[in-house]
């Protein structure tokens, strides 16, 4: 029997999954230490390896593929973690990126500041030269002037450079050029050019996403290097692939080439891993939610498709290369509560993490936090969590609230965590609305799949300010990420600028470009070893109507494109057009802005949890009883042992099932289902007798 492990380190928490080949899945979470990443990877095999009941050498030889999804490159993106690098860019446009546009994130509010530059103007040198939008060559390339700028980037010790030439899209000669001569006079030096890093139209997001991966670049290969000479060590020697932003997975190779990809790299499968569970409830349409220690992550799977989008901003940095569409909110079990200026209680986003973690976790946080809410109000066990690996101290939790919130506000310690609790799931519903209701959406009409460690225990009260009436809780609910990295498949996106007229769009010239990118595709699909039985190509375009602003992604069915296809494709277009801005012109043109494929290594994990597979009685899943309180009203409550739990049991609220790594608060109203699919299925009452 052989395994395939899936691997996420987050900003307090490490999750890992294994599955095996017959389907049977192990799980595992230990802190995180963001300066020994080796030895918390070596901490999560050993408790693997002791519940499968194999040494850890046993358990790398059974491993045929590990794939880890990794948040290093966002928090390079919050800290301003920079590699100091150099841009080459034609002559008068070296503050493109800079000026981003003209536009902020909150354009009304002038105290926001803009984010940090991404390479320093007195690198961001220029070179005559110029490329038009036909693919012409209006001036020709001054290499002078590109000697000129080596010299600089020597002088100054860059890191990496970022090659971004207007309309090098069309025609990248100038900018095959330029990195000819560099790769030739900065030996060893990482080279980025935009034409191939992000070959779509618009220099801001092309411009922005090279350098972003330019600055990020060293970064991301010295934490592959680390994370696989640490696994090396331990003894793991099997491939190690790494999770995208698009939600697919790619080996490391391919991944140093476009460094910018794993931003957002941990939640990215979080949306492919819900709409797994949904589908299992009959469900397309699923809004899946991850709590962790530091953040709230949201997103939504419409119709089955799981929502991916370029030229998006992620900490300010516009991103050109599609990405999962991920709400992230600084609102997670280790989110810190206080008191601003105008004495007003606030909850996060700042996080106290693992170390020094939440007040209850005894090891020298101070401040009071969700968690340390969850446990005063009797949500969260007050004594251990992770099975008894972990002690907790409700003590230490009241004093944190009682000094830094209950007293300055002048109320007592249940009520100020009780108003933590409320903020936070506010904040949460919020996102979830920024992710529907603002889209056209009916939140209503979907199914929420939880993940994360903290989110079953918001899940109920979320869901029910949302108007969602049905929610799955995996068994495997706090590592939903690293089994998500588990089942993923491996996926790439190729794209070819294109702008034209949708209905005069050359159908030879259209056909001839998708022919191209398919080929490309299959070309990546063979070297990541897929074979032709599992690769799974899609067709797209990016349209908008002309002279609108923002265009929108629509599918291309397949075969041979003709005047039909295109039709079909129009009105696709205007129907997707209806639903996000609430209004289409069906006798309106459109324009294509970019077309793209989507290629996919189809994986064939099988899964399966283990659960007693007839009802038992109840009273026989009960470990203890406990205090909680629930509208301003303290109620004694059942404490189910989720592991006793047998197939078909029902828990009605109020009431609490611990799992080995999460806590689920059924509250009053609703109940809760063991289902035979290895998840628990929670409803409001039907009956409420």
């Amino acid at each position: 029997m052989s395994y395939q492990l899936g691997m996420d380190i987050g900003g307090t928490f490490t999750d890992l999954t294994l599955i095996s080949t017959n389907g049977e899945i192990t799980i595992a979470k230990v802190p995180s230490n963001p300066d020994a990443p080796g030895e918390v990877i070596q901490a999560g095999i050993e408790q693997l390896s002791q519940k499968v009941g194999l040494t850890i050498d046993e358990l790398f030889d059974r491993i045929d593929l590990l794939i880890h999804g990794t948040t290093i490159a966002t928090n390079a993106l919050l800290q301003s973690q920079f590699a100091k690098v150099g841009m080459i860019t034609t002559e008068g446009f070296r503050d493109t990126v800079n000026f981003r546009e003209g536009v902020k994130e909150s354009r009304y509010d002038y105290t926001v500041r803009p984010v940090p530059p991404l390479v320093e103007r007195a690198l961001t040198l220029p070179v005559r030269g110029r490329i038009l939008k036909d693919g012409s060559e209006y001036a020709p390339l001054s290499e002078e002037d590109i000697y000129r700028n080596i010299e600089i980037f020597r002088r100054e010790k860059v890191e990496a450079v970022a090659v971004c030439l207007l309309w090098s899209i069309v025609n990248p000669e100038h900018e095959g050029r330029v990195r000819a001569i560099l790769e030739r006079e900065l030996p060893g030096t990482p080279i980025f050019v935009s034409s191939e890093v992000s070959p779509s139209i618009r220099e801001y997001p092309r411009f922005s996403t090279t350098a972003l991966c330019a600055v990020l670049g060293p970064l991301v290969d010295r934490y592959i290097a680390r994370v696989e000479r640490d696994l090396a060590v331990a003894g793991y020697l099997s491939p190690v692939c790494y999770v995208r932003a698009n939600g697919g997975v790619a080996s490391a190779d391919l991944i140093k080439q476009i460094p910018a990809s794993i931003v957002n790299s941990g939640p990215a499968t979080g949306p492919v891993a819900g709409l797994r569970f949904a589908q299992m409830v009959g469900s397309d349409n699923v809004i899946t939610v991850d709590m962790g220690g530091t953040s709230f992550e949201c997103s939504l799977v419409a119709e089955g498709d799981v929502r991916v989008e370029k030229n998006r901003d992620v900490v300010g940095y516009r991103f050109g290369i599609p990405m999962v569409d991920v709400h992230t909110l600084g609102t997670g079990g280790g989110s810190i509560a206080g008191i601003d200026e105008r004495g007003l209680l606030r909850v996060g986003p700042r996080s106290a993490e693992s170390v020094p973690g939440p007040a209850c976790y005894d090891r020298g946080g101070e401040e009071p936090t969700v968690t340390d809410a969850n446990v005063i109000l009797g949500y969260l066990n007050p004594t251990h969590l992770l099975g008894g690996r972990m002690a907790i101290r409700r003590d230490l939790a009241e004093k944190a609230m009682e000094e830094r919130i209950a007293k300055p506000m002048g109320v007592g310690v249940v009520d100020a965590a009780r108003s933590i609790f409320d903020i936070s799931n506010a904040n949460m519903v919020n996102a979830m609305r920024q992710i529907s209701t603002s889209r056209g959406l009916d939140a209503r009409d979907f199914t929420m799949v939880v993940g994360g460690g903290a989110s079953s225990m918001h899940a109920a009260v979320i869901a029910e300010a949302s108007g969602i009436s049905q929610i799955v809780i995996p068994k495997v609910t706090s590592v939903l990420c690293s089994y998500g990295a588990a089942i993923a498949d491996i996926r790439f996106d190729f794209a070819d600028a294109l702008t034209t007229r949708l209905n005069t769009v050359d159908i030879a010239d259209i056909n001839a470009r998708f022919e191209g990118l398919t080929e490309r595709a299959n070309i990546v699909l063979e070297k990541e070893g897929v074979p032709q039985s599992n690769r799974r190509i899609r067709r797209h375009m990016d349209l908008r109507y002309l002279k609108s602003v923002s265009e929108l992604n629509v599918q291309v069915p397949p075969g041979h494109i003709d005047a039909q296809t295109l039709t079909a494709v129009k009105a696709n277009f205007d129907a997707i057009h209806e639903q996000r801005f609430t209004f289409s012109d069906v006798g309106y043109e459109c324009e294509i802005i970019s077309i793209g494929v989507t290629a996919q290594g189809v994986s064939e994990v099988a899964e399966r949890v283990s659960a007693p597979e007839a009802p038992v009685e109840l009273e026989q899943a009960v470990q203890e009883s406990r205090f909680a309180w629930f509208e301003g009203e303290q109620v004694e409550i059942d404490v189910y042992q989720g592991e006793k739990l047998g197939v078909g049991n029902v828990v009605r609220g109020p009431a609490v099932i611990e799992e080995e790594t999460a806590t689920i608060l059924v509250i009053p109203g609703w109940e809760i289902k063991l289902d035979g699919r290895d998840f628990y299925l929670m409803k409001p009452v039907s009956d409420p007798a």
